[in-house]
């Protein structure tokens, strides 16, 4: 004799109400941890840049916390998009493609070159990283070169995945995006020896790549528990935090004010007497200088002799911003284009 099937506990049973309610408490608690976060590392980054002046912001709920907290969160958007998303799916997706290689009969040859394409494509991932972030943000003189390699080998590469080439012409597929990350490798190593502003963003992604590797590394080789979690939440927010600060001290001051960033402000002013004195300035005269930070009552401003001075917003009497101007792609291609044929001829003249 079966016995009847008895009613589930309705009770135990999740249901929409009960989901929605865990979210309603979750998601203010999740907001409120980021909202703080962006004002406590805006206060970071913008506290190590200021302080390179003689300055430091008190306030963390200040506006230049937040803006400055915006501007690096954006920065590891940008890395997350790219190279972090990489340096995560790849061990697996690399794995996979070798044993699907090894599955068609493929020898060792092959099996290397798929694991040298995998290794070049780490630079590939950074320089796309590295190229979305300077392309909002920092005024670079040769970031266009890798957008158009990039743009080039999207055209050659994007139809043959869409063909599922990579399935059905493996060796084909590898040999060319091999030859993309080479192509990508020798164009990046040529804008970070001629692009300063290009090579420091380039640089803090590559260290931020390589202790994520080894973060993950760690994870896959051995067992994890609660204690390695926890101890890798404190080390993930103290390098964080050194991250916003390395951002703040090699960075920041690259990236346009107009996004809030802390590159300086050309400016011309004329001071009262007083202070007019003590800058060395006669009366009436018109001295040019960057500013640095313009906020209440006080301005940071060194002038063209590299003095940094501190200079009360009573004291100026006349204030003449110079708004900066970024070139375009078309510009920065005729700059470079005009550079080439200069040394050409300077070259061929020797």
């Amino acid at each position: 004799m079966t016995q009847p099937e008895l009613p589930e506990d309705a009770g135990s049973q999740p249901n929409a109400f009960t989901y929605f309610t865990n979210i309603s408490i979750i998601f203010p608690v999740i907001s409120a941890i980021l909202i703080f976060s962006v004002y406590l590392l805006g206060f970071v980054v913008f506290n190590v840049h200021i302080s390179e002046y003689g300055y430091f912001l008190n306030d963390v709920f200040s506006p230049r916390s937040v803006i400055a907290g915006l501007v690096f969160f954006f920065y590891i958007a940008c890395f997350s998009a790219f190279a972090g998303r990489y340096a995560v799916l790849a061990r697996t997706q690399v794995a996979e493609d070798i044993a699907f290689l090894r599955s068609l009969g493929c020898g060792t040859f092959w099996q290397g070159v798929k694991f040298a394409e995998s290794q070049i494509k780490i630079f590939v991932f950074l320089a796309l990283s590295t190229l979305f972030f300077c392309s909002f943000t920092v005024a670079t003189e040769y970031d266009f070169l890798i957008l158009v390699v990039m743009a080039l080998w999207f055209l050659i590469i994007y139809p043959m995945d869409v063909a599922n080439w990579d399935l059905s012409k493996p060796r084909l597929f590898v040999s060319v995006s091999l030859a993309h990350g080479f192509t990508v490798i020798t164009t990046l190593a040529y804008v970070l020896v001629k692009d300063e502003n290009f090579r420091a963003v380039a640089l803090s992604y590559f260290g931020i790549f390589v202790v994520l590797n080894m973060v993950l590394d760690s994870f896959e080789r051995y067992r994890i528990t609660r204690d390695r979690v926890f101890y890798t939440v404190i080390f993930a927010s103290i390098f964080l935090l050194s991250t916003a600060a390395g951002f703040g001290a090699l960075v920041y001051d690259r990236v346009s004010y107009r996004i809030g960033g802390g590159t300086p402000v050309k400016a011309d002013l004329y001071l009262g007497p007083d202070a007019g004195d003590k800058m060395g300035m006669s009366d009436g005269e018109l001295a040019r200088a960057s500013i640095y930070y313009m906020e209440d009552n006080l301005i940071v401003l060194k002038s063209e002799n590299e003095v940094v001075y501190l200079v009360k917003g009573e004291d100026i009497r006349l204030l003449r911003l110079y708004p900066e101007k970024i070139p375009t792609v078309g510009e920065r291609l005729t700059s470079f284009l005009v550079r080439a044929a200069r040394e050409g001829n300077k070259i061929s003249t020797d």
